[in-house]
């Protein structure tokens, strides 16, 4: 059996973990787990819980690796609980700097056992939903002496729940920034984010009690009040509106269409990163914005 799918030691493990070879990879770790930097676990759908065990087990103590790369498969379903199992993870700590967990499912007992583990400066939740991006979150935060560690939050929402929970996402996002002023956020979305004008000031409200260091959310639909809204509770993106043309003159919706000759064209799409590389693009070129004079009508 081939184990090791890629692997450049002794920085990085990259591996795809099944029922067959997870004491396998127990006992690499016990052998030379110390020599891994990184890494890039890949879990299948099929793993028991006494295989989920081994893995908890294997990661844990580990005392060089900088980045832990968790990838759960669809249809991940583990009903896993530490009392169950008889663990006791009191003891147990996963040192990983930076942590990345991809593709939760609604059912994610055995991901909150791991989070309960986790100390890392940064931490990313990809492709979930926001009730489960919350959920997680929510638990990680259980031991609030955790959050003085966090610099970084990275969450991508690519999933919408069957109802609308977007809520929950921005309440335990608020419980964050209480918790942790100061800390960098970025949020992404395929969705708006804001079910309404409470919402958002609510959120803004938020971030003016308790500083943060940067907050970045970004949607690929456009945001409740267009891009005002994202104005407000994005400063540095707030700032540099203001160096090009004062917030009077900001279209409605600025899109991901490139500049051309220092104009905006609007789109449908609206999202931070287009409109931090239209800015860095016209400061490159010194050229001061001028809204295109026949916008397309929608």
């Amino acid at each position: 059996m081939n184990l090791i799918i890629g692997c450049t030691i002794p920085c990085t493990l990259e591996i795809r973990l099944t029922e067959q070879n997870v004491e396998q990879f127990n006992e690499i770790m016990e052998y030379c787990g110390d020599a891994f930097s990184k890494l890039d676990l890949r879990l299948s759908k099929d793993l028991s819980v006494d295989s989920a065990s081994l893995i908890i087990n294997s990661v844990a103590n580990l005392k060089d690796v900088k980045k832990l790369s968790l990838t759960f498969e669809e249809y991940f379903d583990l009903d896993f609980s530490e009392t169950d199992m008889g663990l006791d993870l009191s003891g147990y700590l996963v040192n990983a700097d930076s942590v990345i967990l991809r593709g939760a499912g609604e059912k994610n007992s055995f991901i909150k056992v791991l989070l309960k583990m986790m100390q890392p400066s940064s931490l990313s939740l990809d492709l979930i939903t926001p009730s489960v991006a919350a959920d997680l979150l929510a638990s990680f935060m259980e031991k609030e002496e955790k959050m003085d560690f966090l610099n970084e939050l990275h969450i991508c929402c690519s999933i919408s729940d069957d109802e609308p929970q977007e809520f929950l996402l921005l309440e335990a996002i608020k419980n964050s920034i209480k918790l942790r002023p100061g800390l960098n956020i970025v949020v992404q979305s395929n969705f708006s984010l804001f079910s309404g004008e409470k919402d958002k000031t609510e959120f803004i409200q938020a971030t003016q009690n308790n500083p943060v260091e940067n907050i970045r959310l970004e949607s690929y639909l456009p945001a409740i009040d267009g891009w005002q809204s994202y104005l407000q509770i994005n400063p540095s993106l707030h700032a540099k509106a203001q160096e090009y043309f004062g917030l009077m003159g900001l279209p409605k919706e600025l899109g991901t269409e490139a500049v051309n000759g220092g104009s905006f064209k609007p789109a449908d799409i609206l999202t931070l990163n287009a409109a931090n590389a239209i800015f860095t693009k016209l400061a490159e070129k010194g050229l001061k914005p001028q809204l295109d004079p026949n916008p397309p009508k929608n």
